[in-house]
């Protein structure tokens, strides 16, 4: 049993499109190891050096983003500060690569910064695709053995209610953000003869004004959204009245997806673009994987699913990669870098 650092911690209550990976995992790792810092983050960094002598594991997701939080770079500078004092006492920093930089945002020195900072303090990277493994070879190979790969875990399966007629080809959901595509997906098909057979639902709050406006462009009968915030069961029911749902990421940062995950223990039929963690998954039965979205009208026109063997499929998929094996499989590799 290790004594932890746990960031970012987040409050549903405060944010209602919270993610719920940190909620998650908090709540495994805090079954074997203690976590320190039981209150929410209201200082950034400066809250970790009141922590310094406490924990010996410092335990970061997204925190290569602190630049463009609020007085961003001066989070920077105290971050190098709170690195040096950890290698002095001999911390142990594990970080969790989720992306390969900010989404719609590229070459930034900052983050760059971030970037180098983290491949060459931390002691144990974690990422949740292969392709994570790539980019750490590619851009930071001095720093690459460091890295391992860990499925992103999934929470239990959705019970998915039988027979329920199929009123959506598509579904997209989630919050709505520029770099996961809706709008270019949604542009292209409209210059397809096939878009008005088929039938699509957005669910999820668009916060950009600008881009909802280029998405209420597209809305029709046969395109309609949902904006706002939807817990995970009204999702699933969402789900099982649509074919497919559909990732129209184009983002080349995206490494890995909660909602990805979610929607397989909803029992999904999934769509999605041909890297990332949706590459990784090719190979199994409920997910189908495009190179332009061209593709996805092939794949919606022409492709059969045997349902009833996604479903064993998925099954077994939910109990292999749970928190708890996660977790475990974390556990040992934690325990190499205390030695």
């Amino acid at each position: 049993m290790a004594n932890i650092y746990f960031y970012p911690k987040s409050d549903p209550k405060m944010d209602e499109s919270s993610n719920p990976y940190t909620l998650n995992f908090e709540r495994s790792l805090s079954k074997t190891h203690t976590i320190f810092n039981k209150s929410n983050n209201r200082i950034g960094v400066l809250n970790l050096f009141k922590y310094l002598l406490k924990c010996d594991i410092f335990l970061f997701n997204w925190i290569e983003n602190i630049p463009y939080r609020r007085y961003g770079k001066f989070q920077v500078l105290i971050f190098l500060f709170f690195i040096l004092g950890a290698r002095i006492l001999r911390k142990r920093i594990v970080w969790i690569l989720h992306n390969k930089g900010l989404h719609n945002i590229k070459n930034n020195n900052w983050i760059n910064f971030m970037f180098f900072l983290m491949m060459k303090h931390s002691h144990l990277i974690i990422t949740h695709s292969l392709e994570g493994i790539d980019f750490s070879e590619k851009k930071y190979p001095k720093f690459s053995s460091k890295v391992r790969f860990l499925m992103h875990p999934v929470m239990e399966v959705i019970p998915v209610v039988s027979e329920v007629t199929k009123k959506y080809d598509i579904l997209i959901w989630g919050v709505i953000h520029p770099y996961k595509g809706i709008v270019h997906f949604l542009n292209s098909i409209t210059d397809s003869n096939e878009s008005p057979l088929i039938k699509i639902l957005i669910v999820g709050k668009c916060i950009d004004k600008e881009y909802k406006k280029h998405l209420n462009k597209y809305l029709s009968e046969n395109i309609i959204h949902l904006d706002g915030f939807y817990d995970i069961k009204e999702i699933s029911r969402f789900a099982n009245q649509s074919r497919y749902v559909l990732f129209t990421h184009k983002s080349d940062s995206v490494l890995s997806s909660g909602a990805l995950m979610d929607s397989i223990r909803m029992g999904s039929n999934i769509i999605g673009p041909n890297f990332g963690a949706f590459k990784d998954l090719s190979s199994c039965g409920f997910m189908q994987i495009y190179n332009t979205y061209d593709g996805i009208i092939k794949i919606i026109k022409n492709k059969e699913i045997d349902l009833r063997r996604n479903s064993r499929e998925i099954q077994k998929f939910c109990y292999k990669y749970s928190w708890s094996f996660f977790i475990e499989k974390l556990d040992k590799e934690m325990i190499n870098i205390l030695r």
